[in-house]
């Protein structure tokens, strides 16, 4: 029996690639890359072995063939993603939406804060008077 022969074997117990691969613990794709050369005997009979153990369990348990064999990963995903709980799920960003930022953006208008002078007035008219300038103007008398 060929590879061909074999995937037709499957398909006419109703053994779907999926479920041949769960029961061998690999990925879909990973079994059909290990049928796109030719298996050896010893393989064969392994899979045949298992196509027939799926068929029977199918025909005693009456299921559809929609079974599969979850992971604790993809068990992980799945619950993670439900909303089983009430309480909310923290996603790892604390960004806010681009339509939060916008309004909170829009809303907030800017504090004035009196500022305070870093340099004390000592020191300040020590700094003209190492300058030479005898005497402050204010802005009012430079410009008028």
């Amino acid at each position: 029996m060929n590879n061909a022969e074999i995937k037709k074997y499957a398909r006419d117990k109703g053994v779907r690639m999926y479920e041949l691969a769960s029961e061998f613990e690999m990925n879909e794709s990973v079994l059909s890359r290990m049928f796109r050369c030719e298996l050896d005997e010893e393989m064969k009979q392994v899979i045949i072995a298992a196509i027939n153990r799926l068929a029977d369990e199918k025909e005693t348990t009456g299921s559809s063939g929609k079974t599969m064999a979850v992971t604790s990963l993809m068990r992980e995903r799945v619950l993670s993603k439900s909303n089983i709980d009430d309480e909310p799920k923290k996603t790892a960003s604390s960004t806010k939406s681009t339509a939060e930022k916008i309004a909170t953006t829009k809303s907030v208008k800017p504090k004035t804060v009196p500022q305070e002078s870093a340099i004390s007035e000592d020191a300040f008219n020590s700094l003209f008077d190492s300058l030479g300038v005898d005497e402050l103007q204010t802005e009012g008398e430079l410009h008028g």
